[in-house]
């Protein structure tokens, strides 16, 4: 068959655009599985794939557009693997023949001679097609997210969500929050928060810490912590079917034997009920709840298989980013930047409209252009949403209409005028297991590359002084009239950490990421970028590490030209006179059983505490050189 002549679905597309030795290693890995599958049937070896193994890792994970074939045939993701669970192979052998197809094509085996126009002319018709077929499905997505967002508008189901809202708890949270005049800044300005803000952030953080939980495998109910593993998908049963759980994840207990069902439910009044899920359940019901406040809330689809949600301020005056799972609001490149997602197509839908948002989430708009266009046409996709959007806005009142049309017309000037946010803080994602998160290549850039470099009245001071206070998680830096927010907006470097909120302790502190068995973050105070001869003299320090068991918290501080290594609780005071370039590392490591990662922490602290102690502390005594 010539190649020129098939009609390539979009993820075989997509990894046609890899250089010819990435796409002919995937795609031979690929047409391996597939022809496993297909001719064993009933061997079960062949139908699951280890995250952690050297094929995934090297043939398949790094290449782009390989595991979206993956999902193309049948296969699914389930803690540190991916297993094919289809009961109709008629995908998997359509893409085995597409594969099997390009392959031929790409090592130009047996093609026949052409001309350099007619190549041309069928690659253009081939390219066509390809899209052609993209967009069907492009457009089934978008239709059915349209759709699904008009369940949050039912008054029953709001009034049964404000139900379950603390509200009195979350009301008097949100005034003591707006008492603190908490400001938006961008861009060095600040813009006081409202009431509203305010309520948003406390039913975000109460949602997160206390109301839903991730599943990444089910618990045994009958079992002491019992373990699952899973075994492929089950058939909905016509209760599940009535939620919207068109899949049903199968698991099996590791000490009991018995099968354990994990429906992956799609309406939000269910949600209510079970509390729990990956991204596609918290975003779900975290809108619901948004509309059940009367938060003008949109359910937001992102094309590398992600939802959140978006919320109106009208202190801000613009859509906040709004991510239930990880408790992040206003952060709009979290996904970019953050877990170093590669970008395509975001849509956020309403009961008012539906809106191409991708442009708030990238800032890298050429490389999205690139991939956009293996999916659709620019055209095609505005006319699309144009049309969805002009049929539930013609519905609208007229005053309703022109609030919409104000809002859509401020998105468009913020989308051609983006804002230029601080990249620090931007980690990677924190919900799932470690190997889920790894296969997903979301963990992020470790590496923040933060540098404290002093300011003027530091510099006139001769101090820098720094602490971190866990609860509130932020930063008191003395010579700033505002609190630094999050612990990873002053990090220079971090792997593997999280922040842990213990609603039933009521504790906090930072600790390993769950399943990890080592975790790193440090500090770094920088001076060689000032031009003058001011060098550092002395550092104090003071860190508030907790172990439990076998478990170990490590220091080392290191300068230009030595290290310095501590091993216990660390409140010291050091000379370290003439360095220009000073860091602090610490090393988290050990634990015993499944919870080894809670056995080492950092900044313990009580969430009820009256008294609040900076976790951190550190004071940098500055000095020029002539003066020793």
């Amino acid at each position: 068959m010539d190649g020129s002549e098939k009609q390539y679905c979009s993820c075989v597309a997509r990894l046609l655009t890899n250089s010819k030795e990435d796409f002919i290693k995937a795609a031979t890995v690929l047409v391996k599985i597939a022809r496993n599958i297909k001719n064993n049937p009933g061997v079960e070896k062949y139908k699951s794939i280890q995250v952690g193994s050297r094929t995934f890792m090297e043939s398949l994970l790094p290449i782009d557009g390989a595991v979206q074939c993956l999902f193309e045939m049948g296969f699914i993701e389930s803690e540190n693997k991916f297993i094919y669970t289809s009961n109709d192979s008629v995908y998997l052998i359509e893409l085995k023949s597409q594969l099997e197809s390009a392959l031929e094509e790409k090592q130009n085996l047996e093609q026949p001679k052409v001309t350099n126009s007619t190549k041309k002319k069928e690659n253009v018709e081939t390219s066509l097609q390809n899209i052609i077929l993209s967009e069907t499905q492009t457009d089934s997505k978008l239709s059915s997210h349209f759709q699904h967002v008009m369940v949050y508008e039912n008054p029953a189901l709001q009034e049964k969500a404000r139900f379950i809202i603390p509200m009195e708890t979350l009301v008097q949270k949100a005034q003591s929050r707006l008492a603190a005049n908490p400001t938006f800044v961008i861009s060095q300005i600040h813009k006081k928060m409202e009431y509203d803000d305010c309520l948003l952030l406390e039913l975000l953080d109460w949602f997160k810490n206390q109301f839903f939980t991730w599943t990444d495998a089910p618990s045994c109910p009958t079992c002491f912590n019992g373990k699952s593993v899973s075994i492929g998908m089950l058939s909905p049963t016509s209760e599940e079917k009535r939620w919207g759980a068109g899949r049903v994840e199968g698991y099996r207990c590791t000490q009991c034997n018995d099968t354990l069902r994990f429906p992956r439910y799609n309406h939000p009044e269910k949600l209510l009920e079970t509390r729990t899920g990956r991204c596609g359940e918290w975003a779900n019901c975290f809108t619901l709840l948004c509309r059940s406040l009367s938060f003008d809330a949109r359910h937001v689809l992102d094309w590398t298989d992600h939802v959140w949600t978006e919320v109106y301020s009208k202190a801000a005056g613009r859509w906040l980013h709004c991510d239930p799972c990880e408790n992040e609001c206003d952060k709009p490149l979290l996904y970019e930047k953050g877990w170093g997602k590669k970008l395509s197509i975001i849509v956020a839908a309403s009961c008012d409209e539906i809106v191409d948002v991708t442009w708030r989430y990238t800032r890298n708009v050429a490389d999205v252009l690139s991939r956009r266009k293996l999916i659709c046409r620019e055209v095609w996709l505005r006319e699309k949403i144009l049309k969805l959007k002009n049929s539930r806005m013609n519905h609208l009142s007229p005053v309703r209409r022109r609030i919409v049309e104000s809002r859509q017309i401020q998105e468009m000037v913020e989308f051609l005028s983006p804002r230029f946010e601080s990249q620090s803080g931007l980690g990677g994602r924190t919900t799932g297991s470690l190997e889920w998160r790894e296969a997903r290549g979301e963990m992020g850039n470790a590496a923040n590359n933060v540098q404290i470099i002093p300011n003027e009245k530091e510099l006139a001071d001769n101090i820098i002084e720094l602490k971190y206070f866990s609860t509130e998680d932020h930063y008191i830096r003395k010579s700033l009239s505002e609190p630094i927010p999050g612990w990873q907006s002053l990090v220079n470097s971090h792997a593997h950490i999280q922040r842990k909120v213990e609603s039933d302790w009521k504790m906090v502190y930072l600790a390993r990421a769950e399943h990890s068995k080592k975790a790193h973050l440090s500090w770094k105070i920088d001076l060689t970028q000032l031009k003058s001869d001011i060098v550092i003299k002395e550092i104090k320090l003071r860190i508030k590490p907790t172990v439990f068991q076998s478990g170990s918290v490590k220091f080392l501080i290191c300068t230009d030209s030595h290290t310095i290594p501590i091993k216990e609780t660390v409140s010291l005071t050091h000379e370290v006179f003439g360095t220009t370039v000073i860091s602090i590392h610490a090393f988290l490591s050990g634990g015993e059983g499944d919870n080894a990662w809670q056995h080492t922490q950092l900044f313990r602290d009580s969430l009820d505490s009256p008294n609040k102690e900076p976790q951190l502390d550190i004071i940098v005594t500055l000095v020029k050189k002539a003066c020793s």
